[in-house]
Parts: C-alpha cells; sequence; structure tokens
C-alpha cells in the first residue's frame, strides 16, 4: 500500500490540511480565502493588497508512512522471555525493542533500599522526572523512570538490594515477574505499609489479577528477608513496571487529539 501523510493538529485542533494553491506567503491557505498574502489578519478576512495573511499555521512535518506497516506495529507485542516460574529479575529480548521502567513504588521501614538497571552488564541509574540522574535510593521517590534501547539478545536486569541483594537472590520467590492475567500476592505490608496490591493499585481488578498490556511486566522483590514466615516477608521492596515497545515507532510518536484521534508525526 502506498503511503500516506499525517500532520500534527493546527493550533485549534482543526483537521483542515491546508490547500496546495500558491499563496505565496507565509500562510497556508487553509481557509481558501486569500492566495498571497504574508501578514497576519482575522480569519476568512480577504486582503486584496497582499499586506496582510488571514492564514492558520500548522506545527508538525507531514510524514509519509505505510498504513499497514503502522498498524502491524501498534497491534505487535516485541517478543521477550522472562525467567522460569516467573522467578527472577531478568528478561532477554528477542529482538530489537525499546523499553520503558517505571518505579511504581519502594515499601521498606529505613531508605536503604537501592535500586538500578542493567543491560548486557552496564548499568544505569534510575532519572528524575526532568531526565536526571537519580541516586540508587528509591524509597518514597516519586515519579523516577528509563527509557532505554535493546538489541536482540540483550539481557536487561531490574536491580535492588538491602538486606539482601538480589544477585543473590535469583530463581527464588523473593523475585518475581508479573505478566497480564496473574494473581497479585495478598502478602499485607509491614508495618503499615502499602501492600503489593496496595501498589499495583492501578494495575489490577477486582479479583486481584493484573491487568496490565501483554507487552508489560512488573517486577517485585522482596529484599529483606528469605524468610517467608516473616512479617516483613512482603514482596514489596521493588515494585517495577516495564513497557516494551517495537523499534519501528521510536523514530514517530502518537499524539491524542481533542476529539480522540490519533496522528502519527515525527518526534
Amino acid at each position: 500500500m502506498g503511503g500516506i501523510a499525517r500532520t500534527e493538529p493546527n493550533e485549534e485542533g482543526d483537521d483542515s490540511e491546508g490547500d496546495p494553491k500558491n499563496n505565496n506567503g507565509d500562510g497556508n491557505n487553509i481557509d481558501d480565502v486569500d492566495m498571497s498574502n504574508p501578514g497576519e489578519a482575522p480569519k476568512h478576512a480577504d486582503n486584496i493588497d497582499n499586506t496582510v495573511d488571514d492564514e492558520k499555521k500548522t506545527s508538525g512535518d507531514p510524514v509519509d508512512i505505510d498504513f499497514d506497516e503502522y498498524v502491524d506495529a501498534i497491534n505487535m507485542q516485541p517478543s521477550v522471555t522472562i525467567p522460569d516460574d516467573n522467578k527472577g529479575n531478568t528478561i532477554v529480548a528477542d529482538e530489537d525493542m525499546d523499553v520503558t521502567l517505571e518505579v511504581v513504588g519502594s515499601g521498606y521501614s529505613s531508605n536503604t533500599v537501592k535500586s538500578s538497571i542493567s543491560v548486557d552488564g552496564e548499568s544505569y541509574n534510575w532519572q528524575d522526572a526532568n531526565g536526571d540522574d537519580h541516586t540508587s535510593h528509591i524509597v518514597g521517590v516519586e515519579g523516577l523512570s528509563l527509557e532505554l534501547t535493546l538489541s536482540e539478545g540483550s539481557s536487561i536486569q531490574v536491580h535492588g538490594s538491602a538486606g539482601h541483594s538480589s544477585d543473590d537472590l535469583q530463581n527464588s520467590d523473593n523475585l518475581k515477574v508479573y505478566r497480564n492475567g496473574d494473581y497479585a500476592s495478598n502478602l499485607s505490608g509491614y508495618d503499615g505499609q502499602k501492600s503489593v496490591k496496595d501498589f499495583l493499585d492501578n494495575y489490577i481488578d477486582e479479583n486481584g489479577r493484573v491487568t496490565i498490556d501483554d507487552n508489560q511486566v512488573i517486577f517485585l522483590m522482596e529484599l529483606g528477608t528469605t524468610n517467608q514466615t516473616k512479617s516483613y516477608y512482603d514482596m514489596q521492596d521493588v515494585v517495577v513496571l516495564a513497557t516494551f515497545t517495537p523499534s519501528f515507532l521510536k523514530e514517530k510518536k502518537i499524539l491524542k487529539r481533542k476529539n480522540g484521534k490519533r496522528r502519527l508525526v515525527k518526534r
């Protein structure tokens, strides 16, 4: 199928994409009134002497895309390999993709929980809402996230440490990966802290089942003890949401219009 052009909406959200007529000025003849006015005038005010322009401006460059390819990319769920029995903190990318990681929360009795991300052994700090590197301490800190690009075969790990380190807890019940449809833990939070279900309130249904997209996973860690009979074994010392996105979309973004429509434009 041939490409189709999409443009970002103009300042007033108008769906019009302009008229190709020659207007010889800065305008785009979007209202089909003037064709050669280089200034500014009220909409639909025809200016005979060509000193003003009544045209509205749009932002964003048109992009030719193959619509079938676009739809396929939106619907495609990148393939990843998660730990056996959902136990662990490592995910392997089966193809090139992008990933966005977000700290959902961290419940611990002191600010001793540290966390970072690594890809093939290279470590990355969490970033704050301004995109600046944050310290490794994450308890009580909101808005931490990280965006990374993964190549086929790359291993990405969510690290956490406190009383125990995630590096020493592989294949144990202390490290979990939730997918869509999994049941969230019923464990209570220690000493009045939020429980797993409290942290995942926006990601579970009334039955406690995880309701995330198929291209998302949730990491959970218990870093205080390996003894499941202890009251502070609560599986919410580190809670992270990961979203995997096809690399096709890296150079583009989807804008949500006021009327709910989406348009693909250059980033």
